[in-house]
């Protein structure tokens, strides 16, 4: 813009110096500056009275454009946190912003980006530090009641946030958008009512309604009387869910005693066994008064031994190879057979016998 006015200063410089007289410069603008004071000779805005402005001009001719102490600069406040919102308390002055500043000075909190005179708070009723999405005001400076949180699933119960304890109540506890997650149980079926489940039948809650157990130990699920806590008998059943069936402690399994000598009767004094099956050497008879000799037991036939071979605490008695005794009444040593008795030994009567008639 200053290129007529030097041309014009030129022409007027040569024009002198040819007529050998003083010149002076004149001042086209009538701003009261001439060239080469006056940068724009064409613009009495122009002169070095003149205010510098914002404008991309050199108003005041003084070699600089739009420099700080423009008159019409504006003021520019720090924005430390970056949220477009400046502190009215940190100011800079000039036609174009430092870096970091911004034209607004409304932030209550610049070392904060998410407060700001936009900033969302949502209330805060139960005091969880959680607030709720649907009751919200837009303030820079925090409300009583209001957080910055909006993530609260029910503001009227202080322990329903996020993050917090899952509970069993039906209800979602840390606001996940699940339902008794993590804290339900695995419950079996207890079909037959004895207080002990199936492993094979489950489902997963809180609070089942009856016929679900915590336990999962009974092998019959359809008998009462199968169940962990049962007693064992000599049925062919696995009565208490032990995995073994009949074994030595069922509550009626016989006594079995050893037979020592394989007469079919058995001896307490050498051995017993409880057990449901009778084991191999034991017999369910105990009344062997002799369980080293076969072929003394109950009911054997007695001999005339001196031994009581039919353990029935007597000797000899009925024995099978006793001999006859016939009455003699008259002491002769013959006997007759109107009278007789079997014996191992002859009768000591008030009569005599005798082995011949």
């Amino acid at each position: 813009m200053a290129r007529p006015a030097v041309l014009k200063l030129s022409l007027f410089l040569f024009a002198c110096n040819l007529a050998l007289v003083g010149c002076r410069e004149p001042d086209e603008d009538a701003d009261g500056f001439s060239p080469p004071e006056d940068c724009d000779d064409d613009d009495e805005a122009i002169n070095p009275d003149a205010n510098e402005l914002c404008d991309d001009v050199d108003n005041d001719c003084d070699g600089e454009i739009d420099e700080s102490d423009a008159a019409d600069a504006p003021s520019w406040y720090q924005d430390a946190d970056g949220d477009g919102y400046g502190d009215a308390a940190i100011v800079e002055v000039g036609c174009e912003p430092p870096a970091g500043y911004v034209a607004d000075s409304t932030d209550c909190n610049d070392i904060n980006a998410a407060i700001n005179p936009e900033t969302l708070w949502y209330a805060d009723a139960d005091n969880d530090s959680y607030g709720d999405p649907e009751n919200s005001t837009v303030s820079c400076q925090q409300p009583e009641g209001y957080v910055d949180d909006d993530s609260d699933c029910d503001d009227g119960d202080a322990e329903t946030y996020p993050g917090a304890a899952e509970r069993c109540d039906d209800e979602d506890n840390d606001c996940d958008d699940a339902v008794d997650e993590d804290v339900q149980e695995v419950w079996y079926a207890d079909t037959d009512g004895d207080g002990f489940g199936d492993a094979d039948v489950t489902i997963d809650d809180c609070d089942p309604e009856a016929g679900w157990v915590e336990d999962d130990t009974d092998c019959d699920d359809e008998d009462e009387a199968v169940n962990p806590d049962a007693l064992e008998y000599c049925d062919e059943i696995d009565n208490d869910c032990d995995d073994e069936i009949d074994e030595n402690d069922a509550i009626d399994a016989p006594t079995w005693y050893a037979d020592g000598d394989g007469d079919g009767f058995g001896s307490s004094t050498t051995g017993t066994v409880i057990a449901c099956d009778q084991p191999k050497g034991f017999t369910a008879e105990d009344d062997d008064c002799d369980d080293a000799n076969a072929s003394i037991y109950p009911g054997a036939d007695e001999h005339c031994d001196d031994v009581d071979e039919d353990c029935d605490d007597e000797v000899d008695e009925d024995a099978v190879d006793a001999s006859t005794w016939y009455i003699d009444y008259d002491d002769d040593g013959f006997g007759a057979d109107a009278y007789t008795l079997e014996s191992c030994d002859q009768p000591k009567e008030s009569v005599s016998f005798v082995d011949n008639n």
